[in-house]
């Protein structure tokens, strides 16, 4: 039951959730905004020429997504890897 209050995580474990939860945001923006942008776009082309097909969406969409992926792979690894060291240097 304490430990659902909180009394007994340290400020150790405190920092290497919040610093999970940063890269995991780092991380899920940069493919949330692309696919979104990507989606709009879409939609305006779409309304515009009167294609209704869905999917075209969906492709452009996910080619959006794989390009994001793609591009910051490298930074995502680093990121990833440098915490899993913090995470064992901890201990």
């Amino acid at each position: 039951n304490s430990i659902l209050c909180g009394s007994m995580i340290g400020a150790e474990t405190t920092e290497l959730i919040w610093q999970a939860v940063r890269i995991l945001a780092l991380i899920a923006f940069p493919m949330v905004a692309a696919v979104s942008v990507a989606g709009l776009l879409v939609g305006a082309f779409q309304a515009i020429t009167s294609i209704q097909d869905p999917a075209s969406g969906f492709a452009v969409r996910l080619a959006a997504l794989f390009v994001v992926i793609y591009l910051l792979w490298p930074t995502w690894n680093s990121m990833i890897y440098g915490f899993a060291l913090s995470i064992f240097a901890a201990r």
